[in-house]
């Protein structure tokens, strides 16, 4: 078999979905050691074999946390640090460049793969959290003070899972797109993500998230940016949003920084804090995650300038509708967004491959009382 080199897993060609220019040439090229994050990286092992051919693929070694005991970790997705989905082994290298920077060969290790978060495709009931995996650096190959291309040290304080995203400016550091910006259009997201590498019109993969964020414009990411670290649109010391793990044309897809760090406790038993300004951080794990409100106590709008009570009312009624909406055919998801007519108040969304003339007919106006937007974002893949 051939070998052929991909922009990334999900993405069978180069420029199968149109290259876009890299806003620093660093993020896919070999670093100097020790290497800086936001760049282009995987499991040394991340072949695949799809209609007859061989193909190549990495992502982004996204950001460097830290253990309670300690050590110091890169990290990534499950499917960017696995060989395969929920198949890395103890000691696999993660090398930087990934492969399909280095001509499909393998470059030097800058960590070990440690663990993931594994990801449930059984049925329909199966719902994750967070696409996430961590890999123990290589001392002296890892910048240990946790720089990111083009964005500097993140805050090892974190923001709260909580209502207070929704509008939040954001930005990002990855292998495809380099440094970009944009919003968080929605939180409280449910979103079915594809995983098979050779899917072109069906997928025979897919993983249901959930309390997941949707951030736009659809040129904040592209295939080859997972992993990447999401954090606030702030010059210095930003805080963490999220981690960047599945996008379409016009949407990205994150797990909560929250989510995040308290799945890696459940699977290792290990308190994390992202290595940046300020001491170890050990992060409250609340039961609500990306879909938990707030009560506005002292403000009744959130940063973004919208209602507290408007956000809590559409996540209780996107709670209460949520499995009939995707009962629908069609349906990818759905979520809490921003009222396109009044940017005070929220909306329940509905994320569609396509809205089409009888999907919409099948979706109602409101829940609740709640208005309800229909969003189409293509097939959603993990990137």
């Amino acid at each position: 078999m051939k070998l052929i080199k991909i922009l990334s897993v999900f993405l069978f060609a180069v420029g199968a979905n149109g290259l876009r220019a890299d806003t620093g040439a660093a993020h896919q090229q070999a670093q100097a050691r020790p290497v800086q994050l936001g760049t282009s990286g995987g499991n040394v092992n991340l072949f695949f074999s799809c209609f007859g051919s061989l193909y190549c693929s990495s992502g982004t070694l996204g950001s460097l946390v830290q253990d309670s005991d300690g050590f110091q970790y890169i990290l990534s997705n499950n499917h960017v640090m696995s060989r395969d989905i929920n198949d890395g082994q103890v000691g696999d290298d993660v090398s930087q460049p990934g492969l399909i920077d280095a001509n499909c060969d393998i470059a030097g290790a800058v960590a070990t793969f440690t663990t993931v978060v594994p990801i449930n495709f059984a049925g329909k009931n199966a719902k994750n959290k967070v696409d996430a995996g961590i890999a123990e650096i290589v001392s002296g190959n890892v910048d240990q003070a946790g720089l990111i291309l083009d964005v500097g040290q993140a805050s090892s304080q974190i923001l709260p899972a909580d209502s207070n995203l929704l509008g939040r400016s954001v930005k990002k550091s990855g292998r495809t797109t380099g440094l970009t910006t944009g919003s968080v259009a929605a939180i409280g997201v449910t979103i079915k993500v594809c995983y098979d590498p050779c899917a072109l019109f069906t997928c025979s993969k897919v993983g249901t998230f959930v309390e997941q964020i949707r951030v736009t414009p659809g040129t904040f990411s592209d295939g080859g940016d997972s992993g990447s670290l999401i954090v606030e649109n702030t010059a210095s010391c930003p805080r963490a949003v999220g981690l960047l793990f599945a996008g379409s044309d016009s949407d990205t897809f994150a797990a909560t920084f929250q989510n995040v760090v308290c799945e890696l406790k459940r699977v290792t038993g290990l308190d994390f804090s992202l290595v940046g300004c300020g001491d170890f951080n050990v992060v409250t794990c609340p039961t609500g995650g990306g879909g938990k409100g707030n009560g506005g106590k002292g403000n009744p709008h959130n940063a973004a300038g919208i209602a507290h009570a408007s956000i809590n009312a559409a996540l209780r009624a996107k709670g209460r509708a949520e499995e009939a909406l995707l009962k629908v055919a069609g349906v990818l998801g759905a979520g809490v967004g921003i009222d396109p007519k009044d940017r005070t108040k929220a909306v329940v969304e509905v994320y569609v491959e396509k809205a089409t003339p009888a999907t919409r007919a099948a979706l109602p106006n409101a829940v609740d009382g709640v208005p309800v937007q229909i969003v189409e974002t293509g097939i959603v893949r993990a990137y």
